[in-house]
Order: C-alpha cells, then structure tokens, then sequence
C-alpha cells in the first residue's frame, strides 16, 4: 500500500469534493500558530501524520521536530503549532520549532 492509500485509509475522503466545504470550515477556526495536539496514526521516512480530531491529517515532517523522532511510534500523542494549510491536499502542517517569517498562507 503506497503513502496516498495509507492516508486515505486513515482519513477515508479527507480529499474528496464533499468535504472540501468542510475542510474550508474548520481551516477558518483553526488559525496559524495555533497550538493543536493529536495521535500519531502513520510514521513515514518523511514525517508522521497525526489524528488531530478532525476528518483532515495533520502532517510533522521530520524537520520540524524538537526532539528525537525515533523515540515517537504510533499511537503516541504530539502536540505542535499549526504552520501552514495544504488546500490542495487537504491537510494542516505543524511544528515543533516555533514560528518563521515564511509560515503565512498556503503551501
């Protein structure tokens, strides 16, 4: 199963054309820098994607950590700030590293 049908499984429809109304929802009550925690439900090479409570991933890249990342495995909780939204894909990208100048808007 390649990375897309991962994410899917665990997010069924995250992308689809119904729940694009939605997904602009609840990005207009999650505001940039806002602190969000969640459950890793996938670990990549790349980073995790994490269930923050909604029907939409939320995705940590490996750069954007504190701390070791091979201590984390799924099913722990990470908590992180909220940096950019990805329209296109449909998720929400956060940070452990605190706010830069580039996180406005979108990817």
């Amino acid at each position: 199963m390649d990375v897309g049908d991962q994410i899917e499984k665990a997010f069924p429809d995250y992308r689809s054309s119904k729940n694009k109304e939605k997904w602009n929802e609840y990005k207009a009550d999650i505001k940039l820098g806002s602190e969000l925690s969640g459950v890793i439900v996938l670990k990549f090479d790349f980073g995790f994607m994490i269930d923050i409570g909604l029907p939409f991933p939320a995705i940590m890249l490996l750069c954007r950590f504190k701390s070791e990342v091979s201590t984390f495995k799924v099913g722990d909780l990470i908590n992180g700030s909220v940096y950019v939204f990805d329209n296109v894909k449909n998720q929400i990208g956060i940070t452990q590293n605190g706010h830069e100048y580039w996180m406005e808007g979108n990817w």
